[in-house]
Formats: structure tokens, C-alpha cells, sequence
């Protein structure tokens, strides 16, 4: 059975007790079969793996590289370089910062979303509670009065007599839709996805700075590293195929011997407000400390516009919940006011 890919958190758990384990100086095959003992389901099937390949002769980035999907092309390039350097104590330690960094944010949103993720259901439920259940009750005492029906009444009936098909409707074109969107083999969905993603007025944004965030970060480390960078270009991995063009285009125009900064500001890997400083860095051989400097300027950014959009969308979920439940409420009094006014 093939593993899952490491997730950020294990992958730092993994590098960190691997560093801390090698730093004492224990061997390799023994670190990795310590770490196999490990709670952490996915990651001791991953470290009893590694270790049987390294017990047959296999370097640890070849151990790695056999674990497809496991470990991205980006960290096995990582401690592929740490072998050939004889630093490979500083790549763990490189790699569980960067991990422990991207699944602290990933926290930080999830958390900020879960809030507003679990008003909007209750508005939903509440919503539809009082259509499904309280309405049709009160339904047969309102037609009984003799008096005409309002619109918001006559709405709320043709809602609740055709709820179930319009949920079943809207079911299988959600599901549809988002298996098409998943799968990405629809030209159509593939586009939109990508305009969602990368282009849409507030999510687009926030991405586009997510990867220039993780882009500078990852450049940092091959930096740091001494790794060649355009090896390290070339095992940089996005899920924007324009941004993965744009990385091809720097390569291209630094192996033709443009010089970095200008290669990266004519291709936009980077955004064109930081040319001045990259520019800068690579005349005075500060390249990985203006990434790191960018990067986390980046990263502060896309936080902080995380939670202002989560912040606008619980005003917008009390007021969706409150024009809802007002227009139940009106659709159910409004009968009974009529009737009061026709015997007054």
C-alpha cells in the first residue's frame, strides 16, 4: 500500500528527532528505526522503510526518492545536498523550521475559518429547521383563516413543497461540479479552478502571495544550503502552472548567463516591488537573508489577509442568518396580521 504524503507537521516531527538523534552522533539506520517507534502511524511505516533501504546500501535521499510521494522532490534535493556537503545536520534542522513555519500557518487559518465555518452551519440548520418543521405545522392554521396569502407566505409554502428535490438537485450539481473541479480533466474546470485560485479579486490574491511566500522561503534553504540555484530552481515545485512557466523562464535566461535578479524580474518569479532589493542582495552576497527577510514579510502578509477576510465574513454570515430568519418569521406572521386587520 502506497503512503501518504508526510504532512507538514510530521515531516517537522521526523527532521527534528532525525537532527537532534544525528547531532548526539547515533547512526542513521538506528535514528531511523528509533524514529519507527514513533505514534505517528504514517511517519514509523516511512522510517522502517528508510531504514531497510539504507541497511541495503541506499543513501538517504535515494531512500527517500524511493518513498514516491512521501517526500517532495524540493526536501530530497535538500538532503541530497546535505549528503554532498557534509551538512546535513544543518538541512534537518532547515527542513523542520520550514515544515514547523508552514504548519504553524496552516494552523492559524484553519483555526480563523473554523469560527465562521460553524456559524454559517448553524444559520443553515436554524434556517431550514424553521422551514422543515415549524412552518408546515403552522401551515394548515394559516390557510385555514380565510384570508389571502402574502408573497413571503405563498414563497415559503412553494420552498418547503419542493425542499426536497431542489436539496437533490443542488446535491448532484455540487458533487458534479466539485469531482470535475478535483479531477481537473475538464478544460472549463481547470480554468476556473485556476481563475478561483490565482486570479479571484480576494482568494486570487492571497495565493499569488502564498506562493511568492513559500517561493523565497525555499530559495532561502537551497541558498543556505550551497546548493547550485538552478538545480534548486528546477526541483521547486507550485500548484500554479503559470508560476511553474515562469520558474522555467528564469532558468532559462540564468543558464544563458543573465544575471539572477534580472532573470527573476523578467520572468515575475518574484513580485516587481522586491527587484530593488534582490538586485541588492545578489551584488553583495546576501542572497538566502533578504529571502528569509522577504519571506517573512510575505508570510505576515497573507495572515494578516486571512484574518480580515474571516473577520468580513462573520458580519456577513449574522446578516445572511438574520435576513433568512426574518423573512420565515415575516412569512408567517404576516397572515396572522392580515387577519387581525380585517377584524379590526
Amino acid at each position: 500500500m502506497r503512503a501518504r504524503p508526510l504532512s507538514y507537521h510530521e515531516l517537522h516531527v521526523w527532521a527534528f528527532q532525525l537532527k537532534v538523534m544525528l547531532a548526539a552522533g547515533v547512526p542513521l539506520v538506528i535514528a531511523l528505526r528509533s524514529i519507527a517507534r514513533s505514534e505517528m502511524v504514517v511517519m514509523a511505516g516511512v522510517c522502517s522503510q528508510l531504514a531497510q533501504k539504507l541497511s541495503e546500501g541506499h543513501s538517504l535521499s535515494g531512500a527517500m526518492r524511493s518513498q514516491e510521494g512521501v517526500f517532495s522532490p524540493f526536501v530530497v534535493n535538500l538532503v541530497l545536498v546535505g549528503e554532498q556537503s557534509g551538512k546535513l545536520i544543518a538541512v534537518l534542522d532547515r527542513i523542520s523550521s520550514r515544515s514547523a513555519r508552514r504548519d504553524k500557518m496552516r494552523r492559524a487559518v484553519l483555526g480563523a475559518i473554523a469560527y465562521p465555518a460553524v456559524l454559517a452551519g448553524v444559520s443553515v440548520a436554524m434556517s431550514l429547521c424553521m422551514a422543515i418543521f415549524m412552518f408546515p405545522r403552522l401551515l394548515p392554521f394559516l390557510t385555514g383563516l380565510g384570508v389571502p396569502l402574502p408573497w413571503p407566505t405563498r414563497a415559503l409554502m412553494w420552498f418547503t413543497e419542493n425542499l426536497s428535490p431542489l436539496l437533490l438537485a443542488f446535491t448532484i450539481v455540487a458533487a458534479y461540479s466539485g469531482r470535475v473541479l478535483a479531477s481537473g480533466t475538464s478544460g472549463w474546470a481547470t480554468r476556473l479552478r485556476s481563475w478561483v485560485m490565482y486570479y479571484a479579486p480576494v482568494i486570487g490574491s492571497l495565493n499569488v502571495d502564498r506562493i511568492y511566500a513559500d517561493t523565497l522561503d525555499d530559495l532561502c534553504l537551497l541558498v543556505e544550503a550551497d546548493c547550485d540555484l538552478v538545480k534548486g530552481l528546477k526541483t521547486l515545485r507550485v500548484d500554479w502552472p503559470e508560476f511553474g512557466d515562469r520558474i522555467n523562464a528564469c532558468v532559462e535566461r540564468v543558464t544563458t548567463g543573465t544575471p539572477f535578479s534580472d532573470a527573476a524580474h523578467a520572468s515575475g518569479l518574484f513580485p516587481d516591488r522586491f527587484a530593488l532589493q534582490v538586485r541588492t542582495a545578489e551584488e553583495t552576497g546576501k542572497l538566502a537573508p533578504i529571502f528569509r527577510l522577504l519571506s517573512d514579510s510575505l508570510h505576515e502578509t497573507v495572515t494578516l489577509k486571512a484574518e480580515q477576510i474571516v473577520q468580513l465574513m462573520e458580519p456577513a454570515i449574522l446578516t445572511g442568518m438574520g435576513i433568512v430568519t426574518g423573512f420565515v418569521v415575516v412569512a408567517i406572521f404576516m397572515p396572522l396580521y392580515g387577519m387581525a386587520t380585517a377584524a379590526l
